[in-house]
C-alpha cells in the first residue's frame, strides 16, 4: 500500500482532567443538592413549591447526566454539561443575591447563603476554563 493513501490519525488520549471535573460536577453540582433536596423535602412545615422543587430535581438529574455523558468523550455532552452547570449556578447565585438583598425571605443564614454564591461563582469558573482548554477542545472534537 501506498503511504499516501493509508492515512492513520493518532486518537488523543483523554485528559486526566476530564476525569475530575465530570466527578466534581456530577458529586457537588449534582448529587450533593439532589440529595440535600430530598432530605429537605423530608423535613415537616417546609413550604417549597411544585415548580421550585421540580426544577432544582430535574437539573440535578441534568448535571449527572450530562456529566456521565461528557466523560464519554462526547462534544456535545461537554456542551450540555456547560450548559446545565451554567444554568444551575447562575440559580445558585441570583437566588442568593435575591436572598442577601431582602428580596426573598428564608430561614437561612447569611453564610450558607454566600456560601452559594461562592460554589456558583467556582462551578461557573472552573467548568469554562477547563472545558474551554485547547487539549480538552482537541480531546472532545477528534
Amino acid at each position: 500500500m501506498n503511504q499516501a493513501t493509508r492515512t492513520r490519525t493518532r486518537r488523543i488520549e483523554k485528559p486526566g482532567g476530564v476525569y475530575l471535573m465530570t466527578a466534581y460536577d456530577f458529586i457537588a453540582m449534582g448529587l450533593i443538592p439532589f440529595i440535600s433536596m430530598i432530605f429537605a423535602l423530608s423535613l415537616p412545615n417546609q413550604g417549597y413549591g411544585v415548580v421550585e422543587v421540580f426544577v432544582s430535581l430535574v437539573l440535578c438529574l441534568a448535571v449527572m447526566g450530562a456529566s456521565v455523558w461528557a466523560l464519554n468523550g462526547d462534544n456535545f455532552g461537554r456542551q450540555f454539561l456547560l450548559a446545565v452547570v451554567s444554568i444551575t449556578a447562575g440559580i445558585w447565585i441570583i437566588g442568593a443575591l435575591a436572598i442577601l438583598t431582602g428580596s426573598l425571605t428564608t430561614d437561612f443564614g447569611r453564610p450558607r447563603v454566600i456560601g452559594y454564591i461562592v460554589r456558583g461563582v467556582t462551578a461557573l469558573i472552573l467548568n469554562w476554563w477547563y472545558f474551554h482548554r485547547q487539549n480538552v477542545r482537541e480531546y472532545y472534537r477528534q
